[in-house]
């Protein structure tokens, strides 16, 4: 019999898990044992949908959901129960959590793609690179914080201990793809992760040496909240890789998380510190041929103390007021 079309059931990746011959219309997708495509999907009605071609014998296929309480999602459209409605080619379908694909045997196919192994040899480079450039940073940090002279012993632990995050996590997001993709997928969140690590590194020192050059104090300040939007970034993009198709629902998901923990970061400390930054004042001091701003003259600093003695005022005498009333 000649086969008029495939219906190709998706994976997550868009990748194909069966696919079943068409050799005629109409024909039912569902849970029941007598439909003609059986999906293993508790949230699929027992004959969810049904195609065929239209009446009058024009191309395409008509799609009608059937008694169905979730519809089925065309093209980021929804369809309720009864709603019948034209297939454009290309067209996915949505029933429950199951992807479909219709093939009709008229349809051009795509060109074969060539195997991609320069892409991968680039991209093992580009890896290999990122690794090798965030262990030479790390390095230059743990240089800067030890003291001159201090043996090899001094580096190697906390360089092993980076490396063993690094491959940790990313492992971790590898398991995540086995569970959700059925295929370990480790090096994709390796990369974003070396990548996301390198840009924190660098904007953090952008921001440091800026505001150390410029005089603006508030681009140092706000390092921290600058690494958490970033941290909050490379959990979105995390599980992007994860879940192809839930972009929107992470975006949203994550910026709430991100503003929540701002949020009540902020109010913590300016309840204990009176202050929104972490940072007191620019820790940061790099050489002073880099200052570009003016030199501040010493009556400047005493006038933005004044304020800080008046308010440490008032805490020492709160707290002598609660030591008092402990004693009593």
């Amino acid at each position: 019999m000649e086969r008029l079309a495939l219906i190709e059931v998706l994976d997550h990746d868009e990748r194909v898990l069966h696919a079943v011959p068409v050799v005629r219309w109409p024909m039912t997708v569902g849970r029941a044992f007598d439909c003609d495509v059986v999906l293993d999907d508790p949230h699929v009605a027992a004959r969810h949908l049904t195609l065929d071609v239209p009446p009058d014998g024009s191309p395409g296929l008509v799609l009608t959901v059937g008694d169905s309480v979730n519809g089925v999602q065309v093209d980021q459209r929804q369809l309720s129960c009864g709603v019948s409605t034209m297939l454009a080619a290309g067209s996915q379908l949505h029933a429950g959590r199951s992807t479909l694909r219709v093939r009709l045997s008229g349809e051009s196919l795509a060109p074969e793609r060539p195997l991609a192994r320069s892409a991968d040899r680039i991209r093992l480079w580009l890896t290999v690179s990122a690794a090798v450039a965030v262990l030479l940073w790390v390095t230059v940090l743990l240089w800067l914080d030890n003291v001159p002279g201090s043996s090899w012993d001094k580096y190697l632990p906390s360089l092993l201990g980076v490396m063993f995050g690094i491959a940790a996590w990313s492992s971790l997001w590898g398991l995540g793809s086995k569970l959700f993709q059925r295929h370990f997928r480790a090096l994709p969140h390796l990369r974003v992760l070396l990548g996301f690590v390198l840009a924190m590194l660098l904007v953090d020192t952008l921001l440091a040496l800026a505001s150390f050059a410029l005089g603006v104090p508030w681009l140092s300040h706000i390092r921290g909240w600058v690494r958490r939007a970033m941290v909050a970034a490379l959990l979105g993009t995390h599980l992007w890789l994860l879940l192809p198709g839930r972009q929107r629902a992470i975006a949203v998901t994550v910026s709430a998380l991100l503003l929540l923990v701002v949020g009540v970061d902020g109010a913590l400390s300016w309840r204990h510190r009176q202050r929104l930054f972490d940072e007191l004042y620019v820790a940061t001091l790099p050489p002073p041929a880099l200052r570009l701003a003016p030199a501040q003259p010493v009556t400047a600093l005493l006038d933005e103390l004044r304020p800080l003695r008046a308010r440490l005022e008032r805490r020492a005498k709160k707290d002598d007021e609660n030591d008092s009333a402990a004693e009593r």
